[in-house]
């Protein structure tokens, strides 16, 4: 539901129509537990991002962002791992975080962009990369909104820049980090965070 409704927000979404709880409960059933609703959109979209040497950035970029840090994790296939969990996103952040000096990520990151294919990984997801679920994550929709599913990561980095230069869809006041997290592999095989901040 808080997804859907940002994404009714935002001009670039696929699916710009918010839905109640009712509406959700009341959805088709795709694959039990899951209902229409719990799964995102086939979208089509491109995406691009310029990284630059600092030098080039402030000289050329009136409102450059900053990668801060980055993490990236594989984990076993799918028939050896439990799906309830993810220790490829918990290395995966802790890397991140931890080159980026965060050391209380609830306290320390002011918005989080979390690549969720299907309702309940957003919840997972952040469980995993001890975020606290709620209105600072997916303030663009998510890809329960759009989900052009090549460049997912690419468009959540694209969005957490978006919060950070004050430009969102669903503007959060005074981001200065955000957190991009993408997602590939069955079921959540590997995933990669970056943190991004301003100077």
């Amino acid at each position: 539901v808080k997804n859907r409704a940002y994404g009714a927000k935002n001009p670039k979404a696929h699916l710009k129509t918010a839905v109640s709880a009712q509406e959700v409960h009341g959805s088709r059933l795709v694959a039990p537990p899951l209902s229409e609703v719990d799964i995102s959109p086939i979208s089509d979209g491109a995406a691009a991002v310029i990284l630059a040497s600092e030098d080039f950035a402030k000289k050329r970029c009136s409102n450059p962002v900053w990668v801060e840090g980055v993490g990236m994790s594989a984990g076993a296939p799918m028939t050896d791992r439990n799906l309830a969990k993810s220790r490829a996103l918990r290395d995966a952040s802790k890397a991140a975080y931890q080159m980026a000096g965060v050391a209380s990520p609830s306290r320390e990151i002011d918005a989080a962009e979390i690549s969720e294919e299907f309702s309940y990984q957003e919840l997972l997801w952040l469980s995993e990369m001890n975020f606290p679920h709620g209105d600072r994550t997916n303030r663009s929709g998510g890809c329960l909104a759009a989900h052009s599913a090549i460049t997912a990561g690419l468009v959540r980095i694209i969005e957490a820049t978006l919060q950070i230069r004050g430009t969102a869809s669903s503007q959060i006041d005074g981001v200065k980090r955000a957190l991009a997290h993408g997602q590939n592999g069955i079921c959540g095989q590997s995933h990669c965070v970056w943190i991004l901040g301003k100077n």
